[in-house]
């Protein structure tokens, strides 16, 4: 009896798969057949789920930002007001660091390989982008481009801070920190807090 082989959820496991070894040698080293040999499959397996190691790439991203917002969102469902939300996000965060170090560090790997153009104009990171920022609309409750990329500046060079300097604070004292200030720039726009 031939095996049967549920083609979406296989996909999602090459690319749970391609995840770690990219983040563990880089984007830029590896290539499709040590991609494959890392996968425990055939380089034609890749090739007939993904046109190439650029495209694995690109669906590894929207997965990444997927798997993400709705493992985060589980994790905040019911969760008022916003300190405890946040809490949340920053307890979570401190559970997750690595992975975020590993997913931020493999981004700039990736993204040092463009140009200034390309990266402006990348879909799959105009796509990941997309998705946080609604998920933070979503559950800080307020859309604002600027507090969202605010936000990210602060998420991203703490992920750095902690690569370097991990024993300078918890992660949820410098999130006590950033609520604080977040409730105040609401409370200036009369947006809350």
């Amino acid at each position: 009896m031939p095996k049967i082989v549920e083609h979406d959820q296989y996909r999602r496991e090459l690319l749970d798969g391609s995840f770690e070894v990219f983040a563990a040698h880089g984007y830029a080293a590896v290539t499709m057949r040590q991609l494959a040999e890392a996968l425990g499959v055939s380089t034609g397996t890749l090739y007939h789920y993904f046109p190439g190691k650029k495209a694995i790439f690109e669906q590894l991203i929207d997965h990444i930002a997927q798997q993400d917002t709705t493992s985060f969102t589980a994790e905040i469902a019911g969760l008022e007001p916003l300190e405890v939300k946040l809490a949340a996000f920053f307890a979570y965060f401190e559970r997750h660091e690595d992975y975020f170090q590993k997913q931020l560090l493999l981004l700039i790997d990736y993204y040092r390989q463009l140009d200034r153009e390309e990266v402006r104009n990348d879909k799959a990171m105009q796509s990941m982008t997309m998705r946080y920022e609604q998920l933070f609309i979503e559950q800080i409750g307020v859309n604002d481009p600027i507090l969202f990329k605010l936000f990210t500046c602060f998420f991203d060079g703490l992920t750095i801070q902690q690569i370097y300097a991990p024993a300078d604070g918890s992660i949820a004292e410098v999130g006590v920190l950033l609520t604080r200030m977040l409730k105040s720039h609401l409370a200036e726009k009369g947006l809350g807090g």
